[in-house]
């Protein structure tokens, strides 16, 4: 066996990034390459009025102006982790609706980056607004979904019962906690950003960070109706992604679709401000618990409850109580998810597929804790409830606590 711990090893990839010679998506040469950037909603909530793009599309350098008048051809994928997954299941330009701010309304693609960038700011919308929900207080919660067939409550003990007075009796001290955690936006040093290379109108080639090659693969054959060994996915090196760079995102989609229409190879680059807004994110969450102990500190009763959001053009719950069960033990417990939907863009469900790769073992830590605990009461408690969702936030700790 190779012995690991205490060795010093390199990162494969770590000279070629400090020395600057990997190259990223955006920096491969293709011959004949165009260049498009994203015209993107200035309203969090509403309905597009009119669409103004004579003057982006007759200026110096653009090729075309694709708005939700003329998309380019797209099928709508399974979106089912099996066979394919999209960050938002809306797909871009689909219809004239906002849903959040930032939200792509129009791509603008010129022979230059340049071009295409001042043609986009040319492009005028009117819009019909109605009044967003941006606030959790303004929200309204109700119970989280399924997640790829797992109930996001889970109940064990007198709490399975209905009986939380009976969870709590008994036990020499209690304590409740209210924690509130901020949205964190993702900032990988290097941006989102495709090069869509279609040889010939049946065989594309992507140059994009991928940290799902193979999904990602398989999902733009769905999008555009190929055999998966029709598309080949070229991403060596990734400068930073945190989870928001395993799908497809709206700009790749809309991108890749645009090059295939114009028989171009094209690259489209998210600037920092887009990022914010098209690159996914972690939810916020309000997360109150309850624990039950006896004198000698060993838990008797976990109650863990969860308030998180989502977007409505793709709906996801934060994972937020998956672990408590899997790292304590206590023969009553409790874990819950409420979910509101609120006018925001997309949270990053690439943690749908950790945790999809994972219900196998969580259905089995289950089985344990019954067992476990019908065996010994000082047995390990593994019960799972497979939180299929994506959002975390930033530690914005809120601790409100009473010692009973």
């Amino acid at each position: 066996m190779n012995q690991v711990t205490g060795t010093n090893i390199n990162r494969k990839d770590g000279r070629a990034k400090v020395t600057g010679t990997a190259t990223y998506a955006a920096e491969h040469q293709i011959p004949g390459l165009v260049h498009g950037y994203l015209v993107t909603a200035n309203i969090a909530h509403g309905q597009i009025k009119s669409i103004d793009t004579q003057a982006a599309a007759t200026a110096p350098g653009v090729i075309a102006v694709f708005t939700h008048k003329n998309p380019p051809t797209v099928s709508k994928p399974a979106n089912d982790f099996l066979t394919s997954k999209i960050y938002e299941a809306r797909l871009p330009l689909s219809d004239d609706q906002i849903y959040y701010a930032g939200q792509i309304v129009g791509l603008v693609v010129a022979d230059t980056f340049e071009r295409a960038r001042h043609a986009a700011h040319l492009v005028k919308v009117e819009y019909v607004t109605q009044e967003p929900i941006l606030e959790t207080s303004k929200a309204t919660f109700n119970e989280a979904p399924p997640m790829l067939g797992q109930q996001m409550t889970f109940e064990k003990g007198n709490f399975a019962a209905g009986d939380f007075a009976s969870a709590m009796a008994g036990v020499g001290a209690e304590i409740t906690a209210t924690y509130t955690t901020s949205s964190e936006l993702h900032a990988p040093m290097e941006p989102h950003a495709i090069i869509a290379h279609w040889q010939d109108p049946d065989t594309l080639t992507v140059y994009e960070p991928s940290q799902w090659v193979i999904g990602s693969q398989r999902t733009y054959a769905e999008l555009f109706g190929l055999p998966p060994e029709k598309v080949r996915i070229i991403t060596p090196f990734i400068g930073g992604g945190f989870g928001s760079k395993a799908f497809p995102c709206p700009h790749a989609i809309l991108g890749a679709a645009a090059a295939r229409q114009l028989q171009r190879p094209l690259k489209v680059v998210l600037s920092r401000r887009q990022m914010t807004a098209n690159a996914g994110h972690r939810s916020e969450t309000e997360q109150t618990i309850r624990l039950g102990a006896n004198a000698d500190g060993s838990l008797m009763a976990i109650d863990h409850g969860v308030k998180s959001c989502t977007s409505p053009v793709e709906i996801f719950t934060e994972p937020c109580t998956g672990i408590t069960p899997a790292m304590y033990a206590a023969p009553n417990l409790r874990t819950r998810q409420e979910l509101a939907v609120m006018n925001v863009f997309p949270v990053d469900v690439s943690h749908q597929l950790i945790e999809s790769l994972t219900q196998l073992s969580q259905e089995l830590t289950k089985w344990m804790a019954r067992q476990s605990y019908g065996n010994s009461h000082n047995g390990t408690s593994h019960n799972g409830t497979s939180n299929n969702g994506t959002s975390h936030r930033n530690v914005q700790i809120n601790n409100t606590s009473d010692n009973n």
